[in-house]
């Protein structure tokens, strides 16, 4: 049958699959908390540097009280107080919320709930990675991920920031995992989200989805 074609997918799952996927997402989270932890950094700056993480988990915080702001009062001494304003977070930002005021519930500041959040991001990257690979049945899927982890030290630095970088991945793979298992309603749903997590979607979702479909032409 051709690429397009709805055939029966061959079954390609098992238990053992599950219990792996589950390390695999042990894995990643202990990578990030392990790199939360390192020494030579002052505590209150482990996750958060600069003024992006700092308002990304203010406006978490903000969100159950102000919803979706198209005004900043905060802004009135600047040029921007004028303008509209659009969050192209908001996504990310009710990813956040659940996790932030957790932690504050819990005693802990509220940045803490935002390193939660991310090491849960990290763990389902590796998780979705892995997951692509046995779907795919790829030989040797350990090597793979072992080259994957191989990565240098600014790619794991970024994924620990608390910024979209690393939602945007989850959705990026998630996005191909269901373009290869041919679902093609879940795929756009995943678009959509990817989007409001990042709007830097509008740009990386069709290139995904244009390549996906020429190497089904060519195939």
């Amino acid at each position: 049958s051709g690429f397009f074609d709805e055939a029966p997918l061959e079954r390609w799952w098992c238990g053992w699959h599950l219990v792996e996927l589950l390390g695999v997402f042990l894995l990643g989270m202990a990578i990030v908390a392990f790199l939360y932890t390192q020494p030579g950094q002052p505590k209150d700056e482990w996750g958060v540097p600069g003024h992006d993480a700092f308002y990304h988990v203010k406006m978490a915080v903000l969100m159950p009280e102000i919803g979706l702001p198209d005004r900043f009062p905060w802004l009135q001494a600047t040029i921007f107080w004028k303008d509209r304003f659009v969050s192209h977070h908001w996504g990310y930002h009710a990813f956040l919320v659940p996790f932030v005021h957790a932690a504050h519930a819990m005693g802990y500041e509220y940045y803490i709930g935002a390193k939660w959040a991310m090491m849960l991001c990290f763990g389902g990257v590796l998780a979705l990675f892995t997951l692509l690979l046995m779907i795919e049945r790829m030989p040797f899927r350990w090597l793979w991920l072992g080259l994957f982890l191989a990565m240098p030290d600014q790619f794991f630095s970024r994924h620990c920031m608390i910024r979209a970088i690393d939602p945007s991945l989850f959705c990026m793979l998630l996005l191909i995992l269901f373009m290869f298992r041919r679902r093609y309603v879940a795929a756009g749903l995943t678009v959509a989200a990817f989007i409001h997590v990042y709007m830097g979607g509008l740009i990386y979702a069709p290139i995904l989805v244009g390549t996906y479909f020429v190497g089904g032409l060519l195939s």
